[in-house]
């Protein structure tokens, strides 16, 4: 009888379901629009405004969530690959807290550790890519509201060039649907990031299938792993509890709702 050894790590952050919801709004922001009715404006085209902006909305939270799920996939896998862990002595857990590199240089190591490349491989360009777009999603600079410069310009033509042989070019020109069910109108940036032009529908479900693909060459990757594995070690329940759940009524509580 072939036993099956389970690795010791916990499971990564998972957001795929939130971001299937999240794509649905972005592909029909129209229907979604008396959800947010607290926030409308009551003028004539309202309903486009707000469709608009829930299209965009929805489509850079899909891409925020998609990174998040790799970064935390990329740390678990590290994880499981610990009894062979060879840049630090005490524990991956230790070294990613106290090495703080670029988030790249883990997803690479991990490739690296599992004899796979990871630089010039489709998965590396779809990673950095997802990177890059949340990185310019979060720590975005002001301007002011009419400034088309030749910066903004060049920052458009920039993630045009990179999002079209990933997207394809036609859906980059994609439009929602925002005032009835066969007419489709601008997105109405009105100042926003020159990157928010770029958070629609077809963008935003590339970076599911995209998350979706990489996370499952990873695990994949663990599984044929040659070396050690951080294996789970069966230990009575009582050895795993923590004392401070019976002790601190509240600390139980919070975990159990969680549960």
């Amino acid at each position: 009888m072939k036993c099956i050894s389970l690795i010791d790590t916990r499971a990564a952050v998972g957001l795929r379901q939130v971001c299937e919801v999240l794509l649905r709004i972005a592909e029909n922001p129209l229907a979604f629009v008396e959800h947010v009715k607290e926030n409308r404006l009551s003028m004539p085209n309202d309903d486009c405004i707000v469709a608009s902006q829930l299209a965009r909305q929805s489509s850079a939270a899909v891409i925020s969530n998609c990174v998040v799920e790799l970064w935390s996939r990329t740390v678990a896998c590290l994880h499981s690959l610990e009894p062979d862990f060879p840049l630090y002595p005490s524990s991956v857990a230790k070294f990613v807290a106290e090495t703080r590199l670029p988030f790249l240089s883990y997803v690479s190591l991990y490739y690296s550790l599992c004899g796979k490349p990871f630089e010039g491989t489709s998965s590396g360009e779809k990673v950095k890519t997802l990177v890059d777009l949340r990185h310019e999603l979060q720590h975005d600079k002001p301007e002011t509201h009419n400034d088309y410069s030749t910066e903004r310009v060049d920052k458009v033509l920039k993630w045009k060039k990179r999002l079209e042989p990933l997207v394809g070019k036609e859906p980059l020109m994609w439009l929602p649907r925002v005032r009835v069910s066969t007419e489709c109108v601008g997105f109405q940036l009105q100042g926003e990031p020159p990157v928010m032009k770029f958070m629609k529908y077809p963008v935003a479900k590339w970076a599911i299938q995209a998350i979706v693909e990489v996370t499952d060459e990873m695990t994949a990757m663990l599984f044929d792993y040659k070396g050690r594995k951080k294996l789970w070690v069966e230990k009575p329940v009582e050895e795993m509890v923590d004392g401070r759940f019976s002790s601190e009524k509240d600390l139980l509580q919070l975990w159990n709702a969680g549960e």
